[in-house]
């Protein structure tokens, strides 16, 4: 007697049969998470390379986790709904696999909203936006239904076409001149201040990203009087340290 599967298990068995067919999918939320982080980093420095590897480079790492994660979920929670599409229009082809090619395509769809949540917050529901997901993630079912899943060029195309529509329409985050780190302002000895991001802190030394140059400085530790929140450049709340005895 055939057991009667269930529809956990039919789709359990389609993304194990799509990555096993398809390992480069394992690419995009692999590869792509780290590179925005380094675009990121970019955009941060204002294009300066140099700058932008000391930023990547001397991010304490809950600070570069943190950035990582806000660029990094949204990536791959769209790049799993993409995947999903590809999965719905391969299925489509069948006769026998219709109707579960039908459920792909609406759990991708699902997907795929809450990564546009994820990745625009409350611009997510904006009429132009929404189309243009909705008619990207079409295109992917449409591209997997005509194109043969099983040759290596349909498989690299559709990879390849991933992580460029995954960018359209452009990412905020991508090469954003946002700083994930708070702003401060490190008053120094003399009275003087620089407003700007902690980077790391360590041998009796700030390394600080310079909000409006956004150059990298070191400072020592013993040259600063107070350090205090900004909520913006000029807009500073009290010392976050408090200030030595005179």
């Amino acid at each position: 007697m055939d057991r009667v599967s269930t529809p956990y298990q039919d789709v359990g068995r389609d993304v194990s049969s799509w990555f096993k067919g398809n390992p480069l999918s394992f690419a995009l939320p692999v590869v792509g998470g780290p590179l925005l982080f380094a675009a990121q980093c970019l955009g941060v420095a204002r294009f300066d390379t140099y700058q932008a590897r000391t930023v990547f480079l001397a991010s304490e790492i809950s600070d570069a986790l943190r950035a990582l994660v806000l660029l990094f979920l949204p990536f791959t929670i769209q790049t799993v709904g993409f995947v999903g599409a590809l999965i719905a229009g391969h299925l489509l082809r069948g006769k026998a696999t219709r109707v579960r090619g039908a459920l792909w395509l609406v759990l991708s769809l699902l997907i795929n909203a809450l990564g546009l949540v994820f990745r625009f917050g409350a611009d997510a529901g904006s009429p132009g936006l929404v189309l243009a997901s909705l008619g990207l993630h079409l295109l992917f079912v449409g591209l997997a239904f005509v194109m043969q899943a099983e040759k290596l060029f349909a498989r690299i195309m559709l990879v390849v076409l991933g992580v460029l529509l995954l960018f359209v329409p452009p990412d905020p985050w991508l090469f954003s001149s946002t700083v994930w780190l708070p702003l401060e302002r490190f008053t120094l000895t003399d009275d003087a201040y620089v407003t700007g991001y902690l980077l790391s802190s360590a041998d009796g030394a700030y390394l600080v990203l310079v909000d409006d140059s956004r150059q990298t400085v070191l400072i020592g530790s013993d040259a600063v009087k107070s350090r205090t929140l900004c909520y913006t450049p000029v807009i500073c709340q009290d010392p976050i340290e408090p200030r030595p005895r005179a």
